[in-house]
This record gives structure tokens, C-alpha cells and sequence, in this order.
């Protein structure tokens, strides 16, 4: 097995959701900037099955970045 292959660490994302506000926070174990998605501004209707893929930064220095796609 390569070193490519081995996970790095057992928690490869992490997330928090903001029920109350529909905001959703995650952060992954590449890079640790705090993404956040405010679910109220999104219109899941006009998305229909597209998959949106987020860049990341690639930065571990904890940051936000409001990632809320735009209709």
C-alpha cells in the first residue's frame, strides 16, 4: 500500500448545522476554513439534479467563506 492510499486522519469532515437559522458549516481534514451555506437563500426547485462541487482553499488557518450558491 502507498502513502496515498492511508487516510490521514479518521475525521475527514466536519460539519455543524444551524437548525434554527437553516445555515449549514463544514470544514474538511484538507482544508480547515470554515465553509458556510445559508440554506434559506438557496431555491432548491430551480436546481433540479445539478451537483454543485465547492472550491476549496486549500489553507489550514481557520477562516470563513459563506459558500451559499446564488440562483
Amino acid at each position: 500500500m502507498q502513502s496515498d492510499d492511508l487516510l490521514y486522519s479518521a475525521t475527514q469532515i466536519t460539519t455543524a448545522a444551524d437548525s434554527l437559522n437553516l445555515v449549514y458549516y463544514y470544514h474538511t481534514m484538507y482544508d480547515r476554513t470554515v465553509h458556510m451555506v445559508d440554506m434559506k437563500q438557496i431555491d432548491f426547485g430551480a436546481m433540479g439534479g445539478e451537483m454543485i462541487v465547492f472550491e476549496t482553499s486549500g489553507d489550514r488557518e481557520p477562516t470563513l467563506i459563506d459558500v451559499t450558491p446564488t440562483n
